[in-house]
């Protein structure tokens, strides 16, 4: 996937509506023959949203990377907002929080929501997928962005998650996280 196929399909998922969100799914998830059909099929919403100018939209607070061939959602948590398991925990420090989900298709995910899984299930909520990792936002300025992140060691039974530094480095600028720039050389 190309980074500007990637901007594409972020842009589907997030201002689209539930249609395109889908078309944007099936993208992802589709071969390159697959991949091709929904281009040609439906050219005018590839194109709205390939063309969209997202330097003119705030900060984002949710982004989907692809890191080798694994995807996460990274949320950035500001002050104020609900965070935790069901979001019964609310940030309270001015330093946003970065959290990492393994986004895949599997259930008892993590969601976009304050409530019960059920509740979510419910009212529609964006799935964020299975949370592996929260790190305050003030590291990652400390961090050579010539490495990647160790989300997650595994061990004999677990998976091991990472992020390559490519994805890193796009998920925080799209957040507006600062990073790479107090590194000691």
């Amino acid at each position: 996937m190309t980074r500007k196929e990637q901007r594409t399909i972020e842009n589907m998922k997030r201002f689209g509506g539930g249609f395109v969100a889908l078309l944007a799914e099936l993208w992802i998830r589709g071969d390159s023959e697959n991949r091709r059909k929904i281009q040609v099929t439906w050219p005018k919403e590839w194109e709205k949203y390939e063309s969209w100018d997202t330097t003119l939209i705030p900060v984002q607070k949710l982004v989907l990377v692809v890191s080798g061939a694994d995807m996460y959602h990274v949320r950035r948590v500001d002050k104020d907002d609900h965070y935790g398991r069901n979001y019964c925990l609310t940030h309270d420090e001015d330093e946003p929080l970065v959290e990492f989900y393994w986004w895949s298709d599997c259930k008892n995910m993590s969601y976009d929501f304050e409530g019960t899984p059920e509740e979510a299930e419910a009212a529609g909520a964006k799935k964020l997928g299975y949370f592996v990792s929260r790190y305050n936002a003030g590291v990652f300025a400390e961090r050579d962005p010539k490495y990647g992140l160790c989300l997650h060691g595994g061990g004999i039974y677990d998976k091991s998650y990472n992020i390559e530094p490519g994805a890193l480095a796009e998920a925080l600028d799209a957040l507006g996280i600062a990073h790479g720039t107090h590194v000691k050389k």
